[in-house]
């Protein structure tokens, strides 16, 4: 199979997945659907359909990792716009900063730590990108909803007058997704969730999905 053949092959099976967890829910009936506290998925609208209409009941959750992709992606838009627009002068300040932008403070190198701290007087633009990563990580770190809805809010104004169109993208998906993300900030044990991730779904030899299977799933006792 060609490189296209198999890419426009993944596509198809992906948009297949929100299908098959649709035919999980049916297949243990809505009884035991009903039970289900809450579903964490990504933010996939077929995902939300999928889930709306099978546990319209259950809290919708969207997983921690996806919502934490989209400012690491924007910070590396930022990053590669700045380089892009630099002269060949400043292209060498913004050298191997990649990689340190897109870890945790706490994960850096000495060398790295010296980067970050370069670029706060050399690109303020990527040094604000990284400012506002760092600072919605800190948000989903707590663990209490009402403090980090509030500083949500906080973190949407600056972002939306960041002047970074990357952030102000970001800004809009996550205010149209808002309720779904909070509740990542509540302590785990307070959730059952079911978890419908972009991997494959695999079928049990029963011919039905299981706990085990692709999907990581937990379902309440």
């Amino acid at each position: 199979m060609s490189s296209a053949s198999a890419a426009v092959a993944a596509r198809t099976r992906q948009w297949q997945w929100p299908k098959t967890l649709k035919s999980f829910f049916e297949a243990i009936g809505p009884e035991r659907a009903a039970k289900f506290e809450a579903v964490t998925t990504d933010m996939s609208s077929a995902y939300i359909k999928a889930v709306n209409e099978s546990v319209p009941s259950a809290t919708l959750i969207f997983d921690r990792f996806h919502v934490q992709r989209l400012v690491h992606d924007a910070l590396d838009e930022v990053r590669r716009e700045e380089v892009r627009s630099a002269s060949a002068d400043k292209k060498t300040d913004l050298k191997k900063t990649r990689w340190p932008l897109q870890k945790r403070p706490w994960n850096l190198s000495d060398l790295e730590n010296a980067k970050l701290a370069d670029l706060e007087e050399k690109n303020r633009r990527i040094y604000r990108a990284y400012l506002l990563k760092e600072s919605l990580a800190a948000i989903l770190d707590g663990r209490q909803i009402n403090v980090a809805r509030r500083k949500l809010d906080e973190w949407l104004e600056w972002a939306r007058s960041s002047g970074l169109s990357a952030f102000v993208r970001v800004a809009g998906t996550i205010e149209k997704h808002r309720e779904g993300i909070l509740p990542t900030c509540a302590p785990a044990s307070t959730t059952a969730a079911l978890k419908a991730s972009t991997a494959r779904p695999e079928s049990s030899r029963a011919g039905g999905m299981t706990e085990s299977c692709g999907t990581e799933i937990s379902s309440p006792a």
